[in-house]
């Protein structure tokens, strides 16, 4: 893959996201192209974010 053990291991640990070169890589690596892998990574970074951000304060605008 061209990137360090200590690496990989961190994105398997779930401490470091996969980077848009990283996609690149795995997608190459799998055949299943870099936009998966991102996609993945953006759907967990959201996920994680709807848990944790207090939007409580935030109103909803209706439309006019």
């Amino acid at each position: 893959l061209g990137i360090s053990r200590q690496q990989l291991h961190c994105i398997l640990d779930e401490s470091k996201p996969v980077s848009p070169s990283t996609a690149v890589r795995l997608g190459k690596l799998f055949g299943n192209g870099p936009g998966l892998w991102i996609r993945l990574q953006a759907a967990y970074d959201q996920w994680h974010a709807e848990r944790t951000t207090d939007v409580s304060g935030i109103p909803t605008l209706d439309a006019a």
